[in-house]
């Protein structure tokens, strides 16, 4: 059995079809390629979004801090040795050992929940 060309009829694409399709090919290309730019750029500019405020925080934070800590010992008096020995002479400076007793008193007569 021999086939004839009018029976079986193969199709092989013309140069300008594959022309064509080139480029097709070529147009979706440039597309992605435009898409793949964009998210990269958006990309870096959510990295820049955190990491810049993170950077900030980090370079003046100390120095607002410590400004602060400042403005807090002017006002009531404390010393940052005062709190780093363990003693609290800066929280209620009035108050007076008999009534640290009594308060002491007081919690150990509380009903245990």
């Amino acid at each position: 059995m021999s086939t004839t060309p009018d029976t079986k009829q193969e199709h092989s694409p013309t140069l300008e079809e594959l022309s064509a399709l080139v480029q097709e090919v070529v147009k979706q290309n440039k597309k992605i390629q435009s898409r793949l730019t964009w998210m990269a750029v958006t990309g870096t500019l959510k990295l820049l979004f955190w990491l810049i405020p993170l950077v900030l925080a980090f370079v003046y934070l100390p120095t607002i801090i410590s400004e602060g800590f400042e403005q807090y010992q002017k006002w009531f008096n404390v010393s940052r040795q005062a709190g780093a020995t363990g003693t609290a002479p800066f929280v209620i400076p009035q108050v007076s050992p008999e009534q640290v007793e009594q308060v002491l008193k007081i919690l150990q007569q509380s009903p245990k929940q």
